[in-house]
């Protein structure tokens, strides 16, 4: 027995949903992303990142040892400067609190830093720490710097996706709202190549691949997941084009 299709329940959320539909999405958030050209929940799974970053382990500047490390530490700017070397080259720094110690970040060549973090910024820096010779004071040149959200507790040891970017949106903004939409809708992706060619090839799923290029546990787990894609872009092309030779053949 077949029953009408009911028309009283509102469709569930699909990958062509408005990207406003995500939990705790912000309407300023629209027009910023609608000038990367991402209006929907796919928009944002297939917004491939354009390099990844790697982090070295957490750690608290109170308890490393006084001896040169790469690490990754999270603290608050007290402190921002900028200013030029002696030959006019422009020299950026700040002043970082973690816990009882102090951190000074320096990067050279870089001025535009300066207008993107602010006194009170919670940060995390990925570099190699050295300590100064007197007090609790450490230093690092140009590390890997990351702008956390309010209350933010970072981990480290991370490969961070890097995206491109618009005014008005952030890195930890962007991960964070494609993030949550592969959270939520991954496995909701409709799978178009069969189970026996991806065997064959040793490709993954386009769930596990989506997954895999915006949250990786490794470069190489990235890098075998964008093949995926590159093999599907390259078996489209060769059957549209086995596809145009067959027309051609049989109108001849």
């Amino acid at each position: 027995m077949s029953f009408p299709e009911r028309t009283d329940i509102p469709p569930s959320d699909s990958i062509t949903s408005p990207v406003t539909v995500l939990p705790g999405f912000q309407n300023a958030w629209t027009a910023r992303l609608a000038k990367l050209h991402i209006h929907t929940i796919g928009d944002l799974l297939f917004f491939f990142p354009r390099d990844y970053q790697c982090f070295a382990d957490r750690v608290e500047l109170d308890t490393l040892e006084r001896e040169e490390a790469e690490v990754s530490v999270q603290g608050t700017i007290t402190e921002i400067r900028g200013g030029r070397t002696r030959v006019g080259k422009p020299v950026f720094t700040i002043t970082l609190q973690c816990g009882d110690t102090l951190l000074t970040a320096t990067w050279f060549g870089m001025p535009y830093l300066k207008n993107k973090y602010q006194v009170n910024d919670s940060i995390l820096l990925s570099g190699k720490a050295k300590p100064k010779k007197t007090g609790k004071k450490w230093e690092m040149i140009h590390p890997r710097i990351v702008l956390l959200e309010l209350d933010e507790q970072a981990t480290g040891g991370e490969i961070l996706p890097i995206y491109p970017l618009t005014q008005g949106l952030t890195q930890a903004t962007m991960q964070r709202i494609i993030r949550l939409a592969v959270d939520l809708y991954a496995d909701s992706l409709e799978e178009v190549s069969p189970e026996s060619l991806r065997t064959m090839k040793g490709v993954s799923s386009i769930t596990t691949a989506v997954q895999h290029i915006h949250c990786p546990q490794s470069l190489a787990e990235a890098e075998t997941s964008r093949f995926r894609f590159i093999y599907q872009e390259l078996l489209v092309l060769q059957l549209a084009l086995a596809l145009r030779r067959w027309q051609l053949a049989a109108t001849s």
